[in-house]
Order: structure tokens, then sequence, then C-alpha cells
């Protein structure tokens, strides 16, 4: 070949390989994103696995130490110790698992939501009634605690007064019926999420949090 004459080979060898060089580059980029994807996909059930737990263990204590040797007492209302936890937190979700909605577990999303919705509306139906028995219905039942005797509960709802009265009794039948419920739901999301995890990300364990029922971890 002649010294000046041009070589087409070069050219096309220099943009082939930097067509195929900026393929590589771009599937491996895509490839760790998509793997970064999983990753945080899977991380999510994670998260809301320990949110769950943690809900389902407060309300359990809670259930164990005020509620359990009461809920059949006819002074229930009443005699139910206050919460000793005074921060009930607010758990929350966050969108990280909304994902889901494009999947055929697309119902857990809105479960999840649901859930913690119900929790913040239990933590403050619980507050309520521990605020209402240390502001108002101790104070007013202090002069009571002397009787030698005892007082009856007419003159305990007396002294009370009905409005205070029919306030406890609702708080304590709503707090009742919702503790059970809302322990219920959130152990069977816990299943939920599960199955969703193994259904999306096949062969990966999730963390299994320790759910504590009766004082008893299961």
């Amino acid at each position: 070949m002649a010294a000046n004459e041009f070589n087409w080979m070069q050219p096309i060898a220099t943009l082939s390989a930097t067509i195929v060089g900026g393929l590589l580059t771009h599937c491996f980029t895509t490839f760790r994103e998509n793997r970064k994807q999983i990753d945080d996909r899977f991380a999510a059930y994670d998260r809301a696995l320990a949110v769950l737990f943690d809900m389902h263990n407060s309300l359990e204590s809670y259930r164990q130490d005020c509620v359990a040797a009461y809920k059949d007492r006819y002074d229930g209302w009443l005699s139910a110790p206050v919460s000793p936890t005074r921060n009930w937190g607010r758990f929350r979700f966050h969108n990280a698992l909304v994902f889901l909605l494009e999947t055929k577990k697309a119902n857990i999303f809105p479960e999840l939501l649901l859930i913690e919705t119900n929790f913040d509306a239990l933590s403050s139906l619980i507050q309520r009634r521990d605020d209402l028995l240390l502001r108002e219905a101790h104070p007013k039942l202090a002069p009571l605690l002397g009787k030698a005797d005892g007082a009856t509960q007419f003159e305990i709802e007396q002294t009370l007064g009905a409005d205070v009265t029919n306030q406890l009794k609702i708080m304590w039948r709503g707090i009742s019926k919702l503790l059970d419920e809302q322990i219920a739901g959130i152990g069977k999301a816990v299943e939920d999420v599960r199955d969703a995890a193994a259904l999306t990300h096949p062969g990966r364990p999730t963390i299994k949090p320790i759910l504590f029922k009766d004082g008893v971890p299961t």
C-alpha cells in the first residue's frame, strides 16, 4: 500500500471500538442501576417488616400490661392502668413499597397504609384515655380512697360525673376491640409482606422479626 494511500480500516476500527465501549458502559451502568433497584426494593421489605414488628410488640405489650387482666371486669374502664408508654411514636412505611402496585401483590401497599392509620388512631385513643384518667378521674376520686368500706359504683360514677364516666367507658370499649383487631391485622400483614418478597425476589430471605403473643416470642 502506498504511503499516502488512506487507510479506511483504521477509522472504522476506531469507530467500532468506540461504539462497543459505549455499549458495554451502558450495559454495565444499566446492570448496576437494576441491581441497586432490586437491592433497594428488597431492603424496603425488611424495613416494612421492622416497622410491623415494632407496631405489633408495642401493642402486644400494652395488651398484656394494661388490658388482658381487666378486659372482662365490669370496672375495667376505670381500673385498667394507664400505659407505661407515654410516647407511642409515629411508625411510617413511607413509599418504598409503592412498586408493589405494579405486581400481583398490589393490595399490600394500601393494606400497610391502613395499618399505619389505624395504629395512629388507636395509640391516640389510648393516650386520650390516659390523659383523662390522670387529669380528671384520679383527682376527682381521691377523696373516696379514704372510705373504710370502699366506694360503690354509684358513688364513683356520681363523683366522676356523667360526661367523664361515659367518655371513659366508650374509650375502653373502643380500645379493647381495636387492639385485638389491629394486632391480628399486623400479623397478617407480616405474612403478606413475606409472600410478596418471595414473589418478587425468590430465594432471598427476609428478616424474621420476633413477634410476641401473650408475652412469649413466636
